[in-house]
């Protein structure tokens, strides 16, 4: 059974978890809940009332905060491998003073244990009751890891530079969350396949939409964000006409959809399709010879899905197979999403997208290249030796003397820098990129995948980094131009940051002195584009 990946993501063997936070208590009388389905009205207490039952936060100074919110029904026992389904309205009041489980997987590192049972969402809100927007974070993790309740991802300091509700959600990740197979499309309402990480955000979109009111969030003003699988999950939504009433803005950090391109060819047109990839798994589970493929599948133990996917061998680039990825299937997404919103018609959304000064240096640890040709032929297999060299051509000794430098220079921009940068400029959209980053995240080609969350997240403790006066203050920028956007659709920057769709684009550089710049990665992107390895 292959175990190696298509998609990279970020290896954050670092994180740690921020020091827990006591529960108040709640006093008062319950709240009578809505209607189920009705729009809930604007709340500013602990304990508030949604169209699912009271929930009862916990106090942080000038934030209330709602942990482990179940938005969908437990996708266990016969609902596993589907769809997720409406959350029932519980009649008891929930204590939502502790992260839920990360969903089923083999690496996690919030210490909450996993579970199958994983579909919550948490909330960081104001407690004066003033309407805010609202900035919903999906994380990355090449979708077979990953975790709401990281420390990293803590919404507390995001939530008050920016001036926003922050929400961080769980969704399924690897075979239980994007599994494709003719059983599974069949028995779906819609005809889905493969999609159900996906759909997991989409229903917690649509939660959000009936209940962010009760938490003091604007439903008509919500911001979708997310890095690297986040960000490639963010541009999927965009795709998604399912998803299309329920979010208003975008941002991509380090991915979006083009980035999955090697689904469809590319540098890993090997790679099988998502519906012989699940034939595989089938296979490997031990169920391919079973009268009822799907009943084998139910019941056999959560475990055995996690452990069909070693998550670090997402390290071992340009092996032709698969591991988690979403599925063009005619419903959820209906062709590639790069592909429908380049050609107008996804609906029209602001967006900033963008990434980091190498990128590609989190993956290719482990691909030896000592020169030149060994950069050339590691992608002869893929370009043919006339568009390899000429590929290699673009990354002069001069600025890359090490073969291996330029070979992760490369890898960057063929899987975050130049997709993020075309998508951007084709939406007239705005770009950055980060040039400087934590020190522990630093090389002498930029900061390293990932290295952006700190700054806008503000937690740098769970990196185990003592900020300087350097990266606090590009955190109080990164976190003001995000909530600028998240409330009028235009990032704020001191000297400006105009749009990159015009005939002479710029984008942010963020961490440099040049502020903005018009010569992105030395005009590499697109010569790689006309030479045919980028959509």
């Amino acid at each position: 059974m292959p175990r190696s990946p298509l998609m990279p993501f970020a290896l954050l063997a670092l994180l740690a978890l921020l020091a827990p936070l006591a529960c108040d208590d709640v006093a008062g009388d319950p709240l009578d809940p809505p209607d189920p389905g009705a729009a809930v009205p604007l709340q500013s207490g602990l304990a508030v009332a949604t169209a699912s039952g009271r929930i009862d936060g916990v106090a942080a100074d000038d934030l209330r905060m709602f942990k482990g919110i179940p938005f969908a029904r437990p996708p266990v026992g016969p609902r596993r491998l589907r769809a997720p389904a409406p959350v029932e309205p519980w009649p008891e009041p929930l204590s939502a003073d502790a992260f839920g489980p990360a969903c089923l997987q083999a690496l996690s590192f919030a210490g909450g244990g996993t579970d199958e049972d994983c579909l919550t969402l948490n909330v960081w809100a104001h407690r004066d009751g003033r309407r805010r927007p609202v900035m919903v974070w999906i994380y990355g993790g090449g979708f077979v890891f990953g975790e709401a309740g990281l420390g990293l991802y803590d919404g507390a300091r995001l939530a008050r530079a920016a001036d926003v509700v922050v929400v961080t959600l769980n969704y399924r990740v690897g075979v239980l969350g994007y599994l494709a197979l003719p059983e599974l499309q069949a028995e779906d309402p819609l005809g889905a396949a493969g999609n159900m990480g996906l759909l997991d955000q989409i229903e917690a979109l649509r939660w959000l939409r009936t209940n962010a009111s009760a938490f003091g969030g604007d439903p008509d003003d919500i911001t979708v964000f997310g890095e690297s699988a986040g960000a490639i999950s963010t541009c999927a939504l965009m795709g998604s006409p399912l998803a299309d009433d329920l979010f208003h803005k975008a941002i991509m950090q380090s991915g979006n959809c083009a980035s999955f391109a090697p689904l469809d060819g590319g540098l890993l047109a090997g790679a099988p399709s998502p519906l012989e990839y699940g034939e595989q798994v089938v296979d490997a589970l031990g169920c391919a010879d079973a009268a009822d493929r799907l009943a084998c599948l139910r019941a056999l133990p959560g475990q055995a899905f996690a452990d069909l996917i070693d998550p670090f061998a997402l390290t071992r680039l340009f092996e032709s197979d698969r591991a988690a990825g979403w599925t063009i299937d005619g419903v959820v997404l209906p062709e590639l999403p790069y592909t429908r919103l380049t050609e107008g018609r996804a609906p029209p959304r602001p967006i900033i997208a963008g990434s980091n000064g190498n990128e590609g240096a989190a993956f290719t640890g482990r691909i030896a290249i000592f020169g030149r040709a060994d950069f050339a032929a590691t992608l002869e297999p893929w370009l043919g030796a006339e568009t390899a060299a000429a590929v290699v051509d673009l990354y002069s000794p001069l600025s890359f003397p090490r073969a291996k430098d330029a070979f992760d220079a490369f890898v960057g921009e063929w899987l975050f820098n130049c997709n993020a940068y075309h998508l951007v400029r084709a939406l007239d959209g705005y770009a950055y990129h980060l040039e400087l980053g934590p020190a522990p995240m630093m090389t002498p080609y930029g900061p390293l995948h990932a290295a952006e969350i700190a700054y806008v997240f503000g937690n740098f403790a769970a990196l185990g980094v003592i900020p300087g006066a350097f990266d606090l203050e590009i955190s109080r920028r990164m976190q003001l131009a995000w909530g600028s956007f998240a409330r009028t659709g235009a990032p704020a920057w001191d000297g400006g940051w105009p749009t990159a769709g015009g005939p002479d684009p710029q984008h942010r550089a963020i961490g440099s002195l040049v502020g903005l710049d018009d010569d992105f990665r030395g005009g590499r992107c697109d010569a790689l584009r006309d030479l045919g390895v980028l959509p």
